[in-house]
């Protein structure tokens, strides 16, 4: 039985395999008991005529024309939805009547604190009134995503999808989600830039910012959060400081953002940064099961030889990815099922992608 692999939230194991100690469990796209040359569907078996079941129908349309339109009150709103399947997306739309601060929440349905149980990593887009991509969210460690930035007024869309990582394919990122959005307006700003910055250094955070106004700075305060939602006041480090660095046992993950209070009344937060252990072996990796645009984004250590091939077998093509993140360019291919084969380190790594 698949007994998955990771650690963390991200950590993934298939429905039909030995999942009791991983986060996230999904349906899949795999070997079956016949053989690692024949591959199942799980959703597609489920979803037969002969079983009598079949897929949601779509709760929200996936087309900017077709946006749901998300009602403020109080300046802010709450909305729910569902990822069907794995081609699904929703999208939304939100119009603001003042520039100002926006955040958004958007968190899989879960059983606990950490997003536990989740089947769902959520990457959100946001885009302006002409559907012009302007932010993409998903943090790598994370199944939950978190949306913080300053907008103009006027119409925006939110796009939601649920998304592979480096430990769970693409295919199954599949279930239910929440959308919390808010919105501060903004007043004529005396600040030019509030910005924090952050690394990891081992157990240790390091964090950095950069203020520049014309009125002086009164106080500051760092805060922290462990979830990404309930900010804690960390340390008020003296009106000068522009640095600090902080101890986390087990270099566990933590979200910060800025507290600023300006000689003329007015308090400002900087952005939110996410420091969080990098969960990456180095091993090759796709980042995606499903081709979106011709192309596969892959994720290796060093320099890997790859091979293309379809389900017969056939050997399509050939190369070398560079490290890093790189999307891997495919030949023309019909709908199906083809596998690709990593060599790195002497070692060989095989995964399974869709062609819709």
């Amino acid at each position: 039985y698949n007994q998955g692999t990771g650690s963390g939230e991200i950590g993934w194991a298939p429905i039909m395999g030995v999942g009791y100690y991983r986060n996230m469990t999904t349906w899949n796209l795999g070997p079956t008991n016949l053989g690692c040359s024949t591959q199942q569907s799980d959703v597609d078996m489920i979803a037969r005529s002969v079983n009598g079941v079949t897929l949601r129908t779509d709760d929200v349309a996936d087309t900017y024309d077709g946006a749901l339109a998300t009602n403020f009150s109080s300046n802010g709103f709450s909305v729910k939805g569902t990822i069907e399947r794995a081609t699904d997306r929703d999208v939304f739309r939100f119009t603001i009547g003042q520039a100002g601060r926006f955040r958004l929440d958007a968190v899989p349905f879960s059983q606990g604190s950490g997003n536990a149980g989740s089947d769902l990593d959520i990457q959100v887009q946001l885009l302006d009134a002409g559907g012009n991509p302007v932010g993409s969210y998903n943090p790598a460690p994370l199944l939950n995503s978190v949306v913080d930035t300053l907008l103009e007024a006027g119409t925006w869309y939110l796009s939601v999808e649920g998304k592979g990582n480096q430990y769970a394919p693409e295919y199954g990122s599949i279930g239910s989600y929440s959308l919390q959005g808010s919105t501060v307006p903004l007043a004529v700003l005396p600040l030019r830039t509030l910005r924090l910055e952050g690394r990891g250094a081992g157990n240790r955070h390091l964090l950095s910012w950069v203020i520049d106004a014309d009125e002086a700075v009164r106080s500051q305060q760092l805060e922290v959060a462990g979830d990404g939602t309930n900010f804690r006041p960390l340390t008020a480090p003296g009106a000068a400081q522009r640095s600090y660095a902080y101890s986390v046992p087990g270099g566990q993950r933590r979200q910060y953002r800025l507290r600023v209070d300006f000689d003329n009344g007015r308090t400002y937060y900087s952005n939110s940064v996410l420091i969080a252990p990098s969960a990456n072996d180095g091993r090759p990796r796709l980042l995606q099961t499903i081709v979106r645009g011709g192309s596969l984004q892959v994720q290796a250590g060093t320099e890997t030889q790859y091979q293309l091939g379809n389900s017969s077998g056939q050997l399509l093509s050939r190369g070398t990815l560079a490290p890093g993140s790189t999307a891997l360019q495919l030949p023309p291919l019909p709908p199906g099922t083809y596998w690709v084969r990593f060599f790195a380190a002497g070692e060989v790594y095989l995964e399974k992608f869709v062609q819709p």
